[in-house]
C-alpha cells in the first residue's frame, strides 16, 4: 500500500504543477474569452535567440537554398543572424533588424538589403555589398577582395588588412578605415 500512496501523491503533485504552469483560458463569461498576457507569457527576448540557429532556420525555409548555399530573397528577420556553415551566402532584397554576420563562406553577397544593426563579412573568398542601407557599421574582416557600391552606412566602414576593396558611390557617416577608403568618392 505505501507504493500505491506514493504513486498517487506524485500524480497529484504533477497535476498541480502542470495546472499551475498552464496558460489560463482568459476572461470569463462576457469577456469574449480573450486571453490576457502575463509576464511569463511574453515572447523570448532577442538576446535569447541563437543567431546561428536563427540563420539556419531561414536558410532551411528558403526555396533557393541548396545544400552548401543559402540564398535569401526578400526575407524579413528581427533577430541577430550568424551564417557560419555555408559555402555561399546571398542576401537579396531583405530587411534585417538585428546584427548580421557572414563568416567562413567562400562568397558573401548582399544586394538591396536593409540592416538595422551592424553587418560583418568575414569570408574566405570575396564580398559584394550593393545598393544597401546599413544603420550600423559595415566591417569586412576577411577575404581576398570586397566590392562596396551605392551603399549607405550609418556608422563606420572598416576593411581589414589584406582585403582589396573597390567600388564607389557609398555614403558613410562614420570613419572609413583600411582599403575601404577606395570605395568612397571624395
Amino acid at each position: 500500500m505505501p507504493r500505491h500512496t506514493s504513486a498517487m501523491l506524485l500524480a497529484v503533485l504533477a497535476a498541480a504543477v502542470l495546472a499551475g504552469c498552464a496558460p489560463s483560458s482568459g476572461g470569463g463569461a462576457g469577456t469574449g474569452g480573450t486571453r490576457e498576457s502575463s509576464p511569463a507569457a511574453a515572447p523570448a527576448s532577442p538576446a535569447s535567440v541563437d543567431p546561428v540557429a536563427a540563420a539556419d532556420v531561414l536558410c532551411a525555409e528558403s526555396s533557393r537554398g541548396e545544400g552548401e548555399a543559402c540564398v535569401l530573397e526578400g526575407v524579413t528577420a528581427a533577430d541577430d543572424l550568424r551564417f557560419t556553415s555555408y559555402r555561399v551566402v546571398k542576401l537579396v532584397g531583405g530587411s534585417f533588424d538585428g546584427t548580421v554576420e557572414i563568416s567562413g563562406a567562400e562568397e558573401a553577397v548582399v544586394i538591396d538589403g536593409s540592416f538595422g544593426g551592424d553587418l560583418t563579412l568575414d569570408p574566405r573568398g570575396g564580398s559584394v555589398v550593393k545598393v544597401s542601407t546599413i544603420a550600423g557599421t559595415l566591417a569586412i574582416d576577411g577575404g581576398h577582395g570586397a566590392t562596396v557600391v551605392d551603399t549607405t552606412i550609418g556608422a563606420d566602414l572598416r576593411c581589414a588588412a589584406g582585403v582589396q576593396a573597390g567600388g564607389g558611390g557609398n555614403d558613410v557617416a562614420g570613419a572609413v578605415t583600411g582599403t575601404c577608403d577606395r570605395t568612397v568618392r571624395p
